[in-house]
């Protein structure tokens, strides 16, 4: 069988079951939402169980691109591109938390209260910020969606970016990244909510969950993010 006929089988499937993973954990998700939207919008609430487990996301994300890049061998773009990950994930997990505001008690000082919406020590809710970072975090997971499948299913583009040493999410978390997109853009439009940013939450979970695990797929095996997709024997 050619090669990329069996490369497109293997990534397919790797994808689906991905997708059905992701379902099975977003399911219940919505079920929990349309039975109870107010217990729903208390785990959602700031310095709940879901901003804590986000907040965790990103920094298992943070470890794990941090360990890639110190075991990806030479320089090069890919090493690059791990730090800045880590760095990237580390600043997600610190805006999650506020920097840690409520767990240290320590008061937003004045300038920044002035300025942000909700009176926290962090920068993404500065105003005009807020909105943005919700655009940005729409075209970041639309991105993954749309260029993940096109990376690791044309042979062309993953050869391409093996060449440049691009690291490329594994295709098992593409379901994760949709899901994130699911919850963060269209959920609110049709579930049954006390407060319609809780769905945003939600979203914002499975993206770090999402990055959570390319980041330990990158220290637990660097080289593969770079590697032309794995061939299934017997095909």
């Amino acid at each position: 069988m050619p090669e990329r006929f069996t490369t497109a089988k293997w990534e397919w499937r790797r994808m689906w079951l991905g997708a059905l993973v992701a379902a099975v954990a977003a399911l219940p998700v919505v079920a929990w939402s349309l039975r109870d939207p107010v217990s729903f919008h208390e785990a959602c609430r700031e310095d709940g169980p879901i901003e804590w487990a986000t907040a965790a996301g990103f920094f298992a994300a943070a470890a794990g691109f941090a360990a890639g890049s110190r075991r990806t061998t030479g320089a090069g773009p890919s090493r690059v591109l791990l730090v800045v990950g880590a760095l990237a994930a580390l600043v997600f997990c610190g805006e999650e938390l506020s920097w840690g505001q409520r767990l240290l008690g320590f008061e937003t000082p004045e300038p920044v209260r002035a300025v942000n919406q909700q009176g926290e020590f962090n920068v993404h809710n500065v105003g005009a910020l807020q909105r943005l970072k919700y655009s940005l975090l729409v075209f970041t997971i639309a991105a993954v969606g749309v260029g993940l499948p096109v990376l690791r299913l044309v042979p062309s583009a993953r050869r391409l970016f093996a060449r440049l040493r691009l690291p490329v999410p594994p295709a098992q978390w593409l379901g994760l990244f949709l899901a994130a997109l699911f919850f963060v853009r269209h959920a609110a439009n049709w579930l049954r909510l006390a407060e319609r940013n809780d769905p945003q939450e939600i979203g914002e979970l499975f993206f770090a969950l999402g990055l959570a695990g390319f980041g330990l797929h990158a220290a637990a095996r660097p080289a593969a993010l770079l590697a032309e997709a794995p061939q299934p024997e017997g095909c």
